[in-house]
């Protein structure tokens, strides 16, 4: 039986834009020809945790009109062989495949972030915004302005995707988290001894967070919180992802180490998605301190999957539908405050039998519910839907 093409249109191929596209396209490379396509604006390459991925991504080179063009032709000629999944109500996605000339009724539009409210920046977590804002950034593809313009364009697809309650409330969709592929990520392929010994980590409880160390994520909260734990077993900080080439990655690392010192911080720069469950095999605790901005009010981290995937106890801000992923797996505090932070923490920390307990839990909720098994029958039937 010929399986259906499928190609993914990413934003942009060169960051991480790419993982949820790279999700999508691995959950149906199974029952589905798949590629994903995309303008790499970021030094026109492929995002480097997702180089090794087996599904094939071409770049659609970017930075003049005529390219512009190019990219579009090439979009109408896939539109007339592939069904589509395009990624993000963007410029460079959703617009570029309207200019194309594709028909709404016959794609997928996936909503994994409130767009807007990433392009706004803001402590504004109502859903709302005020016009002003708009004028900031007006020479940029992924604009107030532009973002805008294309969020209010999300109707006309009937075919929708989200990845947590929020955008599901906001814009309607079938819900499908951001899930992992638990065959990769399973704790018991991993010897956590050696692991530990090959990082150079010592017998104290590690606190894993990975990703990009931007301002909405709490990392500062996370190291107040460590802070307030003393004394020679206190809880290390495993900081994990996200490069080291940034200036503000590297005042965190440095305020790390000067405030609980350089024995209870270690760091890894970027890695490729394969290697990410090294890192969380080695941890004993995931933490995902999110602070209450408008860039994280419609979003659910990736790491949080992978850490229920890999049998960690996780603990969380009460931000988006978090609390409730991790029930029964792990504890979630009020956003930003360091206090409460810490004395989950130390929870935890001082017990292994409830982190063994929540990382069961955890490693059985991943299978059964977020993982690559669970989501491929929703999406099927959603590409079946298309033209």
């Amino acid at each position: 039986m010929a399986r259906d093409k499928v190609t993914v249109v990413c934003a942009d191929v060169s960051i991480n834009c790419l993982s949820r596209a790279l999700t999508l396209a691995e959950i149906i490379s199974l029952t589905h020809n798949v590629q994903i396509t995309g303008f790499a604006r970021s030094y026109r390459k492929i995002w480097p945790p997702a180089v090794n991925s087996k599904v094939p991504v071409k770049i659609l080179p970017f930075g003049s009109i005529q390219q512009w063009f190019d990219a579009r032709n090439t979009i109408a000629r896939i539109a007339r062989e592939c069904k589509l999944i395009i990624c993000k109500p963007r410029l460079m996605s959703m617009g570029l495949a309207l200019q194309a000339g594709i028909n709404p009724e016959g794609v997928l539009l996936d909503i994994n972030d409130w767009e807007l409210g990433l392009a706004l920046g803001s402590r504004r977590v109502d859903g709302h915004f005020h016009y002003r804002q708009m004028l900031t950034n007006l020479a940029s593809p992924n604009s107030p302005l532009l973002t805008l313009h294309y969020e209010k364009k999300i109707g006309i697809f009937p075919h929708r995707l989200v990845n947590n309650r929020w955008l599901q409330q906001r814009f309607g969709g079938e819900l499908l988290y951001d899930v992992r592929d638990t065959d990769r990520l399973n704790p018991e392929n991993y010897d956590k001894k050696a692991l530990r010994i090959s990082l150079g980590l010592d017998d104290r409880p590690w606190i894993i967070f990975a990703g990009t160390p931007r301002p909405h994520k709490g990392l500062h909260v996370l190291l107040a919180a460590l802070a307030e734990i003393h004394g020679d077993n206190a809880p290390g900080l495993m900081c994990c992802g996200g490069g080291s080439d940034s200036a503000r990655h590297r005042n965190f690392i440095n305020d790390a180490c000067q405030l609980l010192g350089p024995a209870r911080v270690f760091h890894a720069g970027s890695y490729n998605r394969e290697e990410a469950a090294n890192y969380l095999a080695a941890a004993d605790i995931a933490c995902v301190p999110a602070r209450m901005t408008s860039n994280s009010i419609g979003q659910v981290p990736t790491k949080l999957f992978e850490a229920l995937a890999m049998g960690l106890p996780v603990i969380v801000s009460d931000i988006c539908d978090m609390a409730d992923l991790i029930r029964g797996a792990g504890l979630s505090v009020p956003s930003e405050d360091s206090t409460a932070l810490a004395n989950a923490i130390k929870t935890l920390a001082d017990d292994p039998a409830i982190r063994r307990q929540f990382g069961l839990e955890a490693r059985r909720r991943a299978v059964e519910q977020y993982s690559y098994h669970a989501a491929r029958p929703v999406l099927d039937v959603l590409l079946q839907r298309l033209a």
